[in-house]
C-alpha cells in the first residue's frame, strides 16, 4: 500500500501533505495542472497506439524510423 511500481519493479513511493488538498494552495494549482498534462500525454499516446494498429508493418516501420 502507498507504492507504485515501476515496470523494473523498483518501489517508487509518493507523498501527499494534507495542504495539497486545499485548493486555494498553490502547489494543489500546480499538481492539478500537471496532473492534466501527464493524463493528456497517456491520452495521446493511447490514441497513436491505436492508431497504429490499424496501419500496415511497413507504414509502423517508417513512421518509427522517422523519429
Amino acid at each position: 500500500p502507498g507504492e507504485i511500481s515501476q515496470v523494473s519493479e523498483l518501489p517508487l513511493t509518493i507523498k501527499f501533505n494534507k495542504k495539497i488538498l486545499v485548493k486555494d494552495f498553490e502547489k494543489y494549482k500546480t499538481l492539478h495542472s500537471d496532473m492534466k498534462n501527464v493524463l493528456d500525454i497517456v491520452v495521446k499516446i493511447l490514441v497513436n497506439k491505436a492508431s497504429a494498429e490499424d496501419e500496415s508493418l511497413s507504414k509502423k516501420k517508417a513512421r518509427v524510423e522517422g523519429y
